[in-house]
């Protein structure tokens, strides 16, 4: 059967004429031209598409790496919240918890906080950063699934308007979940003190967790890092280098820092400090840190061993005495995957008598390159 079909288009092929074969040559180049290319557009689309994908999902994992890095953190300050809920109390245990928190921050120097979220006892020896007659009774309403809502209002009757802004700075601040509702304020025509009123709701979170002590914080955050960070390297407990420097140790004080606070001072001008990592070549690396500086600036980065100055990563810190989370992204050069030494962190001195406190270092690899 295949013989016949083939002799007969033999035969048709022999009939046709010089021109009609040049014809069908041309038709059948088009025809096989133009499955070519649409096969390799296919093709080439098909690639772009994952492409595009490899690159989203490249970006997500930075992202959830991140995110997992810094988790601890996160839910340390969690606990510290968390610690001022309970689904078990009463409604009148919640309007006395409001009202010491209310009195708390409307003094000068607030109190501290016991591990079971109640003010510490201690006399008011500064005095009132606003003053606050009496408090009304509240009242209590479901918000929603999980949780309630207590419902407060307060007056203030004369204060400066910087206090009592002040005084709502503290109020969004607390650990008890304070939301503002409404606020009203009222001046004379000839004065320049204020009278408030507002409006606050307490959300009280059922079921959340409640670590009674500092110790149980320290460790929940411990065997946290020990089961879901493994790849985390904790590089305080490494040793510190340099030149023209101090370096001193301080434990910690928080149950939210990781490892001890070191403080780094500087002896003479163009003083450098940091620590010798060892790290693959052709990786990418994400590096945090908390720190703050006084009273002069200073520059934190990383950089090889051998070099002079640090990667364009590198940022200025402000000597203003503020604390702040430092956090950076870095490729490092070299062959893929051989380790070498790189100064990680690398803290940078233009002043004498500058100094830094640093903690919480945390460098993760996130890539090869």
């Amino acid at each position: 059967m295949l013989n016949k079909t083939i002799i007969k288009l033999l035969s048709l092929w022999t009939k046709l004429s010089l021109r009609e074969k040049r014809l069908a040559l041309m038709t059948g180049a088009a025809v096989v031209l133009m499955i070519t290319v649409g096969g390799y557009q296919r093709v080439t689309g098909t690639l772009r598409d994952l492409d595009n994908t490899l690159s989203r999902l490249e970006d997500d994992l930075v992202s959830y790496t991140y995110q997992i890095a810094h988790r601890e953190q996160v839910e340390a300050q969690y606990a510290i919240v968390a610690a001022q809920h309970s689904s078990a109390w009463t409604e009148a245990e919640i309007h006395d918890r409001l009202r010491q928190e209310i009195y708390r921050l409307a003094r000068k120097v607030p109190q501290e906080l016991d591990s079971n979220g109640i003010p510490v006892n201690t006399p008011n020896t500064e005095g009132n950063l606003v003053e606050i007659p009496s408090l009304g009774k509240g009242n209590m309403a479901e918000g929603g699934q999980g949780y309630r809502e207590y419902m407060l209002n307060l007056r203030i009757p004369s204060s400066s308007l910087e206090n009592v802004i002040y005084f709502l700075e503290r109020l969004q601040q607390s650990p008890q979940s304070l939301r503002l509702d409404g606020l009203e304020l009222n001046r004379a025509p000839s004065g320049e003190q204020v009278s408030a009123t507002i409006d606050i709701s307490r959300i009280v979170a059922d079921g959340s967790p409640h670590l009674d002590s500092s110790s149980e914080t320290d460790d929940y955050i411990e065997e946290m890092e020990e089961d879901e960070f493994p790849a985390a390297q904790a590089a305080e407990s490494g040793t510190w280098l340099g030149e023209g420097i101090a370096v001193a140790s301080r434990e910690r004080a928080e149950p939210s820092s990781r490892g001890d606070t070191v403080v780094i001072s500087s002896l003479q001008e163009h003083s450098e400090a940091y620590m010798l990592q060892q790290l693959e070549g052709g990786a990418v690396y994400h590096m945090s840190l908390d720190l703050f500086a006084e009273p002069h600036d200073f520059t934190v980065g990383v950089g090889l061993e051998q070099d002079a100055a640090p990667f364009p990563e590198s940022q200025i810190i402000a000597g203003d005495g503020q604390a702040l989370r430092v956090q950076f992204q870095f490729t490092l050069p070299g062959k893929t995957g051989v380790p070498g030494p790189v100064k990680c962190p690398w803290i940078l001195f233009n002043d004498k008598d500058t100094q830094a406190e640093i903690s919480n270092i945390v460098l993760r690899k996130i890539a090869e390159v």
